[in-house]
C-alpha cells in the first residue's frame, strides 16, 4: 500500500486488510450458490455485487478479480457508504499498479436515470465506468465527480448517468482501470449500480460527507464515561476548543474534531451552541480539509459576529504542512460556511521570524470596532512569539507587530493564545509545549496552560508585564487542562479548556468518542493572580443539599453518606492540628478496589490529586509528573483552613481551592458503581469543619 494511503487510512482507525493475490483473466460463477432474484431498482442481476462474487460479469486483465468483492464492518460500511453487504473493490485484487476492466450483461434502459455508487479514480481518463451499446459501441463515459484532492478517500458517492435518448435500448456498463500509476488512488470502487428516476443523489463534498457520517453515528456511542453537563463530542474526536462567541441569542463554541473516528485526525471544526453554557446542541461539522491551503487541516482559531454573518479564523494547514490562517463565513447563523476565495488571508509570520510549520491558533477579540488576533509563531531558534494581527472586515489583515517573544518554551511554542481584558489590564494566557522547572510542582504535564498579566497596546501590538522578569503563572495544576478559550459576556471574562491532554492515554476511544471541555470558568484579576470561579448558571441545576459540620477524625476516615458521581460539594478543612507528616481529605468515586483521593498535604504543603487507583489506566508522557499524581502549593489561612469547591461528572473531577485562587482538573475512569465519598484523617487530626453537597440535575 503506498504511503499516502495508508496514513490517511490509519488516521481514521480503518487499516484495510492486506492486498490479494492476482486473479484469473476470467471470472465465473462455478461453485457459487443459486443466484438470488435481483431487486426491483437494480440495473440487472448482481449490479450490487450482493451475490458476494462477479457472477454475470466478465474480467479482463487483473484489477477485478474475485477478491475485488469486499465486504465491510457496520462501521466501515457507513463511512464508505455502502449499500448491502458487498461492493467492487479495484483495489483489493492487485494494487493499484493493477489495471483491467469488468463488463456487465446486456440490460434494458428502463428509466432515462442510471445511477450508481463511485470511490476512488482520482483520474478520471484513465478510471471510468462507460456505457456501450449493444454492439459495444461507446456511448458515454463517467468518471467519479466526488473525488477530492487534497482529502481523497475510498468513500463511495453516487453519481448520475443520463441515459434519457437511449431508454428502450439494450446497453451494457464496462468498469474501466487504465491507470498503472502507484501513487495513490489510482483504482476504482463501485456498488449499487441502479435505474430509476427517483433516487436521491448524495452530497460527495468533503464537508457533506463529514456530515453525513456523524449523522450516521450519532447516538451509536455507549453512555459510558459520558458526561451529564460537560460539552463532549458526539461522536469521534474533540481536541482544542476554538471560536467562543455569543451571537446575541446563543454560546457557540468549535472544536478541533476528526469527524470519523476518536482518534487525531482529519482535522476539521466541530460546532456546538448553548443557551447557558451548561446543555450543548450539536451543530455538526463546521469546516472541514478541501482546499490546496488546507489539505492537511483546518487547525485551531477564532471566531467574531461581524455584521449578520459569523467568521472563522483558523490556521490552514497546506502542502508541506505550510501554516497561514484563513477565514469561512456563515450567512445563515453558523449552520453552513463558506471559505474565502482570498485564502489564506494571513501569510506575513514568517516574516517575523515563526517557522512556516509553526505560525498557528489565532484567537480573534473586537476592540472600537476593530477586529485582533493573536497568533502563535514558534522562532527557528529557542523560544517562540505572539503576534497581533489587526482588519476592518475579518478579510484584510494586517501584521500590527509582535506582542512577546520569549525563549521560555524552549524548543515548543506558544499554543493557542488568548487575551482577556481588565479594565486596563490585560492577561495573556497561552498554552506553552515542553516546559519544565526544578520546582517538581510546577509544570508537571508535558504541556501546560500559563499566563502573564500587563497591558496590551493595540497600536504596536507590544505586550507589556507588570513584573519585572517574565514570569507565567500556571492556570491548572491537575492533569487535563489545555488550549483554553476566552469570551467576553455581559461583563465577564468566561474562559474553558480541553479537558484532556496530549501524550497520555485516551481510554473513550475505544467507545467512539475522545475529548471534553471543561466546566466554563469566570475570571476575576485580583493583585495581578486570575482567580477562576464556575460558571454561574452551574448553581441553577443543583438540587437538594445535604450539609455535614464539625466532623472531627483523628487518624480515621467516615463515609459521608452522599454517594454520586455528578454532584458538587464545597467543604472546608480545618488542618492546623494535623501533625507535619498528616494528610486530609476526600475519597472519591469510591468503590470496589477504586478511589479517586484528594488531599492535603502538610509536609509538601500542597493540595495532591491521586488517580493511581481511580478505574481504568491512564498513561502519561515519560515527561510528566509520577504518573496519577499532581501536587497544587496551597497555603492554609490565618485559622489553618483550607477551602475546596468540586464538581464531579461521571468522569472528570473540577477542584477550585480557596475562593479560585487555584485549580486542578482531572479524568478519572470508574466503575459505574464506584459511587463512595469520604472523608479522611491520616496520620493525626484535622476537622471537616462544612460539608455541603448538592447533586447536579442538568
Amino acid at each position: 500500500m503506498n504511503s499516502r494511503k495508508a496514513a490517511l487510512l490509519l488516521s481514521l482507525a480503518l487499516l484495510l486488510p492486506s492486498c490479494g493475490g492476482g486473479g484469473e483473466s476470467s471470472l465465473s460463477s462455478s461453485g457459487s450458490e443459486a443466484l438470488p432474484p435481483a431487486e426491483d431498482a437494480l440495473a440487472f442481476e448482481n449490479a450490487g455485487f450482493e451475490y458476494g462474487n462477479l457472477s454475470g460479469w466478465t474480467a479482463e486483465g487483473n484489477a477485478f478479480t474475485e477478491l475485488a468483492i469486499q465486504t465491510d464492518s457496520p462501521g466501515d460500511k457507513t463511512l464508505r457508504h455502502i449499500e448491502g453487504d458487498f461492493y467492487l473493490d479495484g483495489f483489493k485484487a492487485n494494487g493499484d499498479g493493477a489495471t483491467g476492466t469488468l463488463l456487465s450483461p446486456l440490460f434494458e434502459v428502463t428509466s432515462p436515470r442510471l445511477t450508481l455508487l463511485l470511490g476512488g479514480g482520482k483520474d478520471p481518463s484513465l478510471c471510468y465506468v462507460e456505457v456501450l451499446d449493444e454492439e459495444g459501441n461507446s456511448i458515454l463515459k463517467k468518471g467519479n465527480g466526488s473525488f477530492y484532492d487534497p482529502m481523497p478517500t475510498d468513500r463511495l458517492h453516487r453519481q448520475a448517468i443520463d441515459l434519457s435518448a437511449h431508454v428502450g435500448e439494450m446497453v451494457r456498463l464496462k468498469v474501466v482501470d487504465a491507470d498503472p500509476g502507484t501513487d495513490g488512488w489510482n483504482h476504482l470502487l463501485v456498488d449499487d449500480i441502479r435505474l430509476g428516476e427517483e433516487l436521491p443523489l448524495m452530497g460527495g463534498t468533503p464537508i457533506e460527507d463529514a456530515n453525513l457520517f456523524q449523522g450516521a453515528m450519532k447516538g451509536t456511542v455507549p453512555e459510558l464515561y459520558r458526561h451529564k453537563y460537560h460539552l463532549m463530542p458526539s461522536y469521534g474526536w474533540m481536541n482544542d476548543p476554538n471560536g467562543f462567541l455569543y451571537d446575541g441569542e446563543k454560546f457557540h463554541l468549535f472544536y478541533q474534531a476528526n469527524p470519523y473516528a476518536a482518534t487525531w485526525g482529519n482535522m476539521s471544526w466541530g460546532h456546538q451552541t448553548s443557551t447557558d453554557l451548561i446543555h450543548w446542541e450539536d451543530e455538526g461539522i463546521a469546516i472541514t480539509p478541501d482546499s490546496p491551503y488546507d489539505k492537511n487541516g483546518c487547525f485551531s482559531g477564532g471566531a467574531a459576529v461581524v455584521g449578520d454573518t459569523i467568521r472563522l479564523l483558523y490556521t490552514s494547514v497546506g502542502e508541506g504542512n505550510r501554516q497561514e490562517q484563513s477565514v469561512a463565513t456563515s450567512y445563515d447563523g453558523g449552520r453552513t460556511f463558506a471559505k474565502t476565495s482570498r485564502n489564506p488571508v494571513i501569510t506575513s509570520g514568517m516574516s517575523y521570524g515563526s517557522r512556516v510549520t509553526d505560525f498557528r491558533d489565532p484567537y480573534v477579540f473586537e476592540k472600537d470596532g476593530k477586529y485582533y488576533a493573536l497568533v502563535g509563531g514558534k522562532l527557528e531558534g529557542t523560544g517562540s512569539q505572539i503576534l497581533l494581527y489587526e482588519s476592518e472586515d475579518f478579510l484584510e489583515w494586517e501584521g500590527v507587530g509582535v506582542s512577546l517573544s520569549s525563549p521560555f518554551t524552549g524548543g515548543g511554542m506558544f499554543e493557542c493564545p488568548n487575551v482577556a481584558f481588565f479594565g486596563d489590564k490585560a492577561a495573556i494566557i497561552a498554552s506553552p509545549q515542553g516546559v519544565r522547572d526544578s520546582d517538581p510542582m510546577n509544570y508537571q504535564n508535558v504541556h501546560s496552560v500559563a499566563y502573564e498579566v500587563g497591558s496590551l497596546d493595540l497600536s504596536t501590538g507590544k505586550f507589556t508585564r507588570d513584573s519585572q522578569e517574565e514570569h507565567w503563572e500556571e492556570l491548572d495544576k491537575g492533569f487535563d487542562f489545555y488550549a483554553t478559550q476566552v469570551v467576553e459576556h455581559e461583563g465577564r471574562n468566561i474562559l474553558l479548556a480541553w479537558m484532556n491532554h496530549w501524550s497520555r492515554g485516551m481510554p473513550t476511544s475505544a467507545y467512539g468518542w475522545c475529548g471534553e471541555a471543561t466546566l466554563p470558568r469566570e475570571l476575576e484579576l485580583r493583585d495581578g493572580i486570575l482567580y477562576q470561579h464556575p460558571i454561574s448558571e452551574i448553581y441553577d441545576y443543583f438540587g437538594e443539599e445535604t450539609l455535614v459540620e464539625g466532623l472531627v477524625l483523628d487518624d480515621a476516615s467516615q463515609d459521608l453518606g452522599t454517594p454520586g458521581n455528578c454532584l458538587s460539594f464545597k467543604a472546608r478543612i480545618d488542618v492546623s492540628e494535623l501533625p507535619s507528616s498528616g494528610r486530609a481529605g476526600f475519597r472519591l468515586f469510591e468503590g470496589e478496589g477504586e478511589r479517586t483521593l484528594l488531599y492535603y498535604d502538610k509536609a509538601l504543603g500542597a493540595l495532591v490529586m491521586d488517580r493511581r487507583e481511580s478505574g481504568l489506566r491512564i498513561s502519561e508522557a515519560d515527561g510528566d509528573a509520577p504518573e496519577g499524581i499532581r501536587c497544587c502549593p496551597v497555603e492554609p489561612d490565618e485559622d489553618g483552613v483550607i477551602e475546596l469547591e468540586c464538581f464531579l461528572d461521571v468522569s472528570s473531577l473540577e477542584v477550585f481551592v480557596n475562593g479560585g485562587r487555584h485549580t486542578m482538573t482531572g479524568l478519572v475512569y470508574p466503575k459505574e458503581t464506584s459511587l463512595g465519598i469520604s472523608f479522611y484523617s491520616e496520620g493525626g487530626k484535622s476537622t471537616l469543619l462544612e460539608y455541603q453537597k448538592s447533586d447536579i440535575l442538568p
